[in-house]
């Protein structure tokens, strides 16, 4: 027993089954009995989880899970959230980081509610977008063992997700979500209000991103030097990146900062390919 007098913040950073969601089932249990075992010991108890790392800038996310999680903290006793961090990939992550501003701000929202008001932003294409969104969410859920697969491979995840990105996103995976994207732009171009428009717009900004990231991680393929027999490859894709990097970044779509100088340049040899391809 250690009383109110302590206070402590959960942080889910053990094995990677119980860091990142989407999760077995039975990581989420574990889970919620460590929370509950924390709060039978009388400590007060923040939530500080690390999650919003995950997904370099891919389409990764997933709501579902972190959202009822979110809520079963908060009906234990949580008493307050610091996320670690907000990486900014608001085109391809958006439902993830929509729900959890509106659950710091009303936790006793329904996780269906949010994700309506989330789509409504779309007009007419809002039935759409939640297809594509959930298309996206699926893909996650299907695909958590190699997801986890990919964190262990070494100690620093980050790296895995940045060298091997096209292993969990291989070039077919994005088919789906384009065909979802071309029927919600039918709908809503030359609508009157074009923001339904160029918010369709804005979101495949995003997938048109991760496809140019996954074929710079497919050069590497798990590398951090570029092959020599794949230098050719490997510069045409950054190249390709980079042009649309700054053909784009003032639409805010990504947060290119952070793209390059935390995950990119630390982990992979791109400085010199940079120089040449300019």
């Amino acid at each position: 027993q250690l009383g109110n007098k302590v206070y402590g913040e959960f942080v889910q950073w053990q094995d990677p089954h119980l860091r990142y969601f989407p999760m077995p089932d039975e990581a989420v249990d574990w889970l919620e009995a460590q929370w509950l075992g924390w709060r039978e010991t009388g400590i007060r108890l923040g939530y500080r989880p690390n999650y919003l790392h995950d997904g370099y800038v891919m389409p990764h996310f997933e709501t579902k899970q972190e959202g009822e999680f979110f809520k079963f903290a908060v009906a234990h006793g949580m008493e307050g959230a610091n996320f670690d961090s907000l990486t900014g990939q608001w085109a391809t992550q958006g439902p993830r980081l929509y729900m959890h501003l509106r659950l710091m701000n009303k936790p006793e929202l329904e996780l269906a509610t949010i994700r309506e008001e989330y789509l409504s932003g779309f007009g007419p294409a809002s039935e759409t977008m939640g297809a594509y969104f959930t298309y996206w969410e699926d893909y996650a859920t299907d695909n958590t063992i190699p997801f986890i697969e990919l964190y262990r491979e070494v100690a620093r995840r980050y790296a895995n997700y940045v060298k091997k990105a096209h292993y969990v996103f291989p070039p077919e995976s994005f088919a789906p979500a384009d065909a979802h994207l071309g029927t919600a732009l039918k709908q809503t171009d030359g609508n009157p209000d074009a923001a339904f428009a160029e918010r369709v717009r804005f979101v495949r900004l995003g997938v048109e991103h991760a496809k140019r990231a996954a074929r710079l991680a497919a050069a590497y393929d798990g590398e951090e030097v570029l092959p020599e027999s794949r230098r050719e490859q490997g510069k045409a894709a950054l190249k390709a990146l980079v042009e649309f990097r700054k053909a784009n970044e003032g639409t805010f779509f990504s947060d290119l900062f952070h793209a390059t100088a935390y995950w990119e340049r630390p982990i992979l040899d791109v400085d010199d390919l940079i120089a040449e391809i300019e």
